[in-house]
């Protein structure tokens, strides 16, 4: 399997190890290296879902412009305000004396 297959070739290829080792009665028997090309085959499906819908979020957020960016900032400074006591002075140091 290709690091570059879609998902539902993936599917596809998967469907048809699970039709070839089903029984009349519907169960399904598969060997341990069958079963071990089944199981990588779920968790590369597993992580090219997670790909996708990460990717997706990123377009989502991109698509929505300023706004979004807007609000991530929001959250951000929210939460550095919460993580900081009301009398903390952050003072920047660039390369001058230490205190």
């Amino acid at each position: 399997m290709s690091a570059t297959s879609p998902v539902s070739t993936e599917l596809g290829l998967m469907r048809e190890l699970v039709a070839e080792h089903m029984d009349a009665e519907g169960a399904l028997t598969l060997d341990a290296g069958r079963a071990a090309i089944f199981l990588k085959r779920l968790h590369t499906l597993r992580e090219l879902a997670a790909n996708m819908e990460h990717e997706l979020g990123v377009h989502r957020i991109r698509a929505s412009g300023r706004a979004s960016s807007g609000v991530l900032e929001d959250l951000a400074t929210a939460e550095l305000h919460d993580g900081l006591r009301p009398d903390t002075v952050i003072r920047p140091a660039f390369g001058g004396k230490r205190r």
